[in-house]
Order: C-alpha cells, then sequence, then structure tokens
C-alpha cells in the first residue's frame, strides 16, 4: 500500500507541475490522462493508456516504436519495473514521466479436480478449402487423392543404421490420408557429397493418436526487428483454437530476456486467458538459443511423457544468448524428446542456422516472407495435428552412405503426378559459430544501458565470479553518429559502461578487457530501418578462451557481399572455418572475410604463416 500511495503522489505532483507549466504556454505538452501506475498479478498485462496534447509523439525507454500522443499498449514485465516515457513535440519541448507496473505473485490455487480425469480426442473433420497445409482429415484416403507430401520429423540411430521420418500425405485441400498402406510408389532417396542413395523402406505404418495428449510450446520473437509480431500473435491464437482440450500449452515471447506468460497447463483452461495476451512493441536484441533452452527446460519439467513440440516464430537472427549456444538447444531437445519447429520470417533471420538447429532437434524449419504471415496459422496447426496423425516411415542405411549434411528426398511417383518434399538432414551437430553476441544496444549518442539488459549483464557477471579464470572483451560499436573520432569515442563510452557495471557487481577488472570499433563493424551497413542502427549501437562481448576459439585471422576482404560469400567457399573447401562480415569506414562498405577456430594468439599465428606460404595470401591474426 505504501507503494501504491507514494507512487500515486508522486505522479499527482508531477501532472500538477505540468499543468502549472501549461498555465504559461498553450504551445507546451498538456498531460489529458496518464494514470503512471499498474499493478497486475504475475503473468498478466498491464494496460498503458495515454493521451498528450501539443505533443508530436511519445517514446518509451529504448522501445525501437514510437507512439502517438494518444495510444496504449500492453506489458507484461516478470517484476516490478518503472518504464519512462518520453513525450515530445515540434518546438523543442520534452517532458518525461514514469509508469510503474508493480507485479506481484499470484497466491491463488485452484480447486481439484472431482472425478477421473479423461482425455478427449482431436476431432478432425474433412477440410474442403485448398490448403498448402495439415488442416483436415479424409478417413477413406487414397493414393490418387496425393497433392502433397510432408516430412514432419526425423531421427537417425547410427549405432543401428536405422532412419526413422515422420511424414503426412495430404489431399490438395490439406487432409491427412488416412488408411494408405501400399508403398509400390513410394521412394526415399538421400543426397549428399557422397553421391545420389535410394533407400529401401523397410517399414511404413500410420499412427492416429487422437486421444493423446500433445504437449505445445509457442514462442513469439519480440525483438526489434518483429515488425510483424502483432499479426503472428492473432494467427497463433487461432491456431490453437484447434488443440486437443487435454493437451497441455505454454507460451512465452523474447528478445534478450525470455517472458514466460502460461507454463504448460491443459488447453482447455487456459484458451480464454491466452485469447486475451497482448505482447508490446517490438525492441531488444535476440536471445534465441537462451529462450529455446530455458523454455524447453521448463516444458520438460513440467510434462511427463506424452508426445511434445516446441514451435518458435523467429524474426531476428540470433545475437544476444551470451552464454547459450545452439548445441544447447539441440541438446536438450533430443534429451526431452521435443523436436523444435522453427518459423522463420523476412530477411533478417539466419535461414542456415535455424534449418539445421530444426533438423538436428527432429524438427523442421519453415521460411516465409512477411507478406506470408497467415501462413503462421496454417504452420503451427500442421504442426500441432502431425503430433496424434502421422505415418512412420524406415529405412535401413550403411552410415558410410551418410554425409555431414544431407537432403532426404520422399517422392510419390505415378504415370499420372510426381510428387516430392525435401528435408535438410544432419548426421552430426555442426558447430555453429555467431560472431555477434551483443550484451546491449543504445540509443543514439547515448551510453547509458536500459534496464532491460540488466538480466544479461548479471548472468555475465556471475559467470565471471564464478569462474576467476575466465577473461573476456567487450567490444564497443555505434552507428553513424558524428565524425569518425565521435564514432569512436561513443563506442568507447559504451564499452565503458558495460565495464563498470561488470565490477559494480563484484567481477575483477583484470577479467575484462575493452575496446572501441566506432562505427567501422556494423551488423547493417544500409541503414533502411529503425531497427538496423539500433542493432549497430551495441555492445559486444567475445570470450578469451581457448574452448571459445576467440582468435581470428583476417584472410581478405571484398567489395560486394556476392563476392565475400565465395570467398568464404574458397577457405572451407580450403579446410578451413570461415565467415564474412561487414566493415565500414567513413561511409564506405566492404565485407572482411575472417578465418576462426583458434584457440591462442600463437596457434593462429602459426595457422596464419602456414596458410599465407601455401596459398599466398596476406594474413593478419586478430
Amino acid at each position: 500500500m505504501k507503494t501504491l500511495i507514494s507512487t500515486e503522489l508522486k505522479a499527482i505532483l508531477i501532472l500538477f507541475f505540468i499543468f502549472s507549466i501549461n498555465l504559461f504556454s498553450k504551445n507546451t505538452i498538456k498531460v489529458n490522462s496518464f494514470e503512471g501506475y499498474s499493478k497486475i498479478k504475475k503473468g498478466d498485462a498491464a494496460d498503458m493508456r495515454w493521451d498528450f496534447s501539443n505533443a508530436k509523439g511519445v517514446r518509451i525507454d529504448d522501445i525501437v516504436k514510437r507512439f502517438s500522443p494518444v495510444d496504449s499498449f500492453y506489458f507484461a514485465p516478470r517484476r516490478t519495473t518503472n518504464y519512462k516515457f518520453y513525450i515530445y513535440n515540434s518546438d523543442n519541448d520534452t517532458i518525461i514521466l514514469t509508469w510503474q507496473i508493480e507485479v506481484v505473485n499470484n497466491q491463488t490455487t485452484q480447486a481439484p479436480t472431482k472425478g477421473p480425469s479423461s482425455t478427449r480426442p482431436i476431432e478432425l473433420k474433412q477440410f474442403d478449402t485448398k490448403s498448402d497445409f495439415f488442416a483436415g482429415l479424409d478417413s477413406k484416403g487414397e493414393w490418387d487423392k496425393l497433392n502433397n507430401t510432408k516430412i514432419l520429423q526425423s531421427s537417425y540411430d547410427q549405432t543401428q543404421g536405422k532412419l526413422k521420418i515422420r511424414s503426412a500425405f495430404l489431399d490438395e485441400n490439406g487432409n491427412f490420408l488416412s488408411g494408405l498402406n501400399s508403398t509400390n510408389h513410394l521412394n526415399l532417396n538421400i543426397d549428399c557429397q557422397s553421391g545420389h542413395h535410394a533407400l529401401k523402406i523397410i517399414n511404413f505404418k500410420q499412427s492416429v493418436l487422437s486421444e493423446t495428449s500433445c504437449n505445445v510450446a509457442l514462442m513469439l520473437d519480440n525483438s526489434a526487428p518483429s515488425t510483424g509480431n502483432e499479426a503472428s500473435l492473432m494467427y497463433l491464437k487461432n491456431a490453437v483454437q484447434k488443440m486437443n482440450p487435454s493437451s497441455k500449452l505454454q507460451f512465452s515471447y523474447f528478445n534478450q530476456n525470455l517472458n514466460l506468460i502460461d507454463t504448460l497447463q491443459k488447453t482447455e483452461k487456459i484458451i480464454s486467458d491466452f485469447k486475451k495476451i497482448e505482447i508490446p512493441p517490438a525492441s531488444g536484441l535476440c536471445g534465441l538459443w537462451k529462450s529455446a533452452f530455458l523454455s524447453i527446460y521448463e516444458m520438460s519439467r513440467s510434462s511427463k511423457k506424452e508426445p511434445g513440440a516446441c514451435i518458435i516464430v523467429a524474426f531476428s537472427a540470433e545475437n544476444s544468448s551470451i552464454v547459450y549456444k545452439a548445441e544447447d538447444v539441440v541438446e536438450i531437445s533430443k534429451k526431452s524428446g521435443i523436436p523444435v519447429y522453427i518459423i522463420g520470417v523476412g530477411s533478417a533471420i539466419n535461414t542456415n542456422e535455424l534449418r539445421q538447429v530444426a533438423s538436428a532437434s527432429g524438427g523442421r524449419f519453415y521460411h516465409l516472407f512477411n507478406e506470408n504471415l497467415k501462413d503462421i496459422e496454417g504452420i503451427v496447426t500442421e504442426i500441432i495435428y502431425s503430433q496424434n496423425f502421422y505415418y512412420e516411415i524406415e529405412s535401413q542405411i550403411d552410415s558410410d552412405l551418410i554425409c555431414e549434411l544431407n537432403k532426404l528426398e520422399l517422392g510419390f511417383e505415378s504415370e499420372s503426378k510426381i510428387i516430392k518434399d525435401y528435408y535438410l538432414f544432419a548426421k552430426n551437430l555442426h558447430l555453429f559459430y555467431s560472431p555477434h553476441q551483443a550484451i546491449a544496444s543504445f540509443s543514439a549518442n547515448s551510453s547509458n544501458i536500459d534496464h532491460d539488459y540488466f538480466d544479461n549483464i548479471k548472468l555475465l557477471s556471475q559467470i565471471l565470479q564464478d569462474n576467476p579464470d575466465l577473461t573476456l572483451e567487450v567490444i564497443g560499436h555505434s552507428s553513424i553518429e558524428g565524425s569518425s573520432e565521435e564514432n569512436i569515442e561513443i563506442a568507447s563510452l559504451r564499452s565503458g559502461s558495460i565495464f563498470n557495471m561488470l565490477i559494480q557487481y563484484g567481477v575483477k577488472p583484470e577479467q575484462i578487457k575493452v575496446r572501441s570499433e566506432g562505427a567501422n563493424s556494423p551488423i547493417y551497413f544500409f541503414r533502411n530501418i529503425p531497427w538496423q542502427e539500433f542493432y549497430n549501437r551495441r555492445a559486444e562481448i567475445r570470450w578469451l578462451e581457448a574452448k571459445s576459439f576467440p582468435f581470428e585471422i583476417i584472410a581478405e576482404q571484398a567489395p560486394s557481399e556476392d563476392l565475400a560469400q565465395k570467398i568464404v567457399e574458397k577457405w572451407e573447401k580450403r579446410g578451413a572455418n570461415a565467415y564474412y562480415e561487414r566493415f565500414g569506414f567513413d561511409e564506405t562498405m566492404s565485407y572482411r572475410v575472417k578465418l576462426w577456430g583458434y584457440k591462442s594468439a600463437t596457434e593462429a599465428d602459426k595457422s596464419a604463416k602456414m596458410l599465407a606460404k601455401k596459398f599466398k595470401a596476406n594474413l593478419k591474426v586478430e
């Protein structure tokens, strides 16, 4: 109650001050409505609404989106949080207000259910509209009706040499063709560097688990590039209506932090609450792997041995998981038996990495363009249905025929039609290298750290304190925020801010090195969208320990992205790990190709000398 009274009193004083100023100037900003305080239960969302006169716009902390003078948005923080509102007009008049959302623990408990529990079967009906996705059921399926083949899950047992895939055979309306038995026209092939190999199908059976509960964890990317997240949420809400009422649902949204809104609960209990969920405007970095790991961990901890799936809608490439890697996600996915399905939207994602993680976990990757967001509903519905209705195909395959990366081809061929589906299949989990691991991003010409990044910095400080032998480098970056000297200076202040906060949390100064890149290493050189500038204004970390392979060799420089990719492929054929990054200087952009995977400066220097002599190249260790 004390917090509530003090907050209300503070808001009244602020409003009184503002109204007093308004008496002297009709062009100053006028506050018509601004409560400044919300009290919610943990897991609920606060409805923040405001009304300002003589204002041009509203900005909230470091959220990229700009709001109107009369506007609103929902936010569901995990803990009590203060949000700064910057209200501005064209006369250079700006006022700053604070809105506090107080989060209290929900102590209420649900009464136990009387009587035996029951599981209601999924009631799939025949769908009568054309669809590219699993949308209904044809209980009298025939091969003549086949229009689409889908590989939806895969697993490979290297010790026994057994490959198992789950597939769906659909008609033109997306109906699952039930009752198929003959495999005379089916073929399964694998393509890789060793060639094209036809696989023998040794087992083909249909599974209908309509009375089996299925657990689903839905994750929605809410980082700065996620411009379509509001529409995506609507399509997710539509899809979950089709879940078995006895199945369980978990929902979260994420940027550099994971916001777990609903833990795993029966769909019939939370479906009405899920319809009301709103998420804040897109902002922040993308801690995809950290969020996926924590979400799967929470799901596996809460569930039994029912079928399950983790479905991620991603708009951005991973750039802020800090200590979590793609390998961690695949490992916990396989251990818990929860495959990961990833719906990658737009051009800011890393399709190759997302595709490999999905397939390595046993799931599937889907790629959509922003104009096709409506397909999210169909894809999620397909994934949900395929947990209970599928055909299992088994093949025996010699491990010598399988390469590191393989393309599976499931085809149906008859005199009248040829239908195929392709699926990327990895023999072993590849080592994914993420060159950008940001600890924070900043407002223009600012080195102030937003509170949204405190959790990441605290986590980093705890790791450094628990491991006093670890060291890292904090690298400050800027967008074009002034002259070259000014860009270097603001980037240096940003890395310094991270350094100071880590020291405040108890990290030893000798564990941290800092440097400034200025505007020379942008993630996005052509900054057509505000969030691209936002991503450039960042502080990154680089671990200086042997197992993280911190040392790199600058191999070549290219004027175009296409040429840089060709150079990367050239070095990979030579046996090196390579990637390229954008590099800018004085508004001129080029691409640097780097070789990575060196545990020490000595190892990198020795390798650079050997490669320089062998390939007559000018190499530099970084």
